[in-house]
């Protein structure tokens, strides 16, 4: 099972810009987690996932400003004190 979908891993890695099709993953067998398990990992995984939305909002953000205040800093428009 795993080299089987290592070779699929690989097979994309030797062909730039290829995907991996239906036909590829036929006849790799899947393993499905215990219900247990996939409600513990998605208790620990959430917050992560949550935060990581978060931090994404926020660079974007900050991305914008710095690419604001940066236009206006060399355009004159912002004066910076050197005190």
């Amino acid at each position: 099972m795993f080299c089987d979908l290592l070779q699929v891993i690989l097979l994309t890695e030797q062909r730039p810009g290829c995907t991996v099709t239906k036909e590829d993953m036929q006849g790799i067998a899947l393993i499905c987690p215990l219900a247990p398990f996939v409600e513990r990992a998605t208790k620990y995984f959430e917050p992560i996932h949550s935060e990581l939305g978060e931090l994404t909002k926020q660079i974007k953000i900050l991305r914008l400003t710095r690419d604001l205040l940066m236009s206006r800093l060399l355009s004159g428009q912002i004066v910076m004190n050197n005190d």
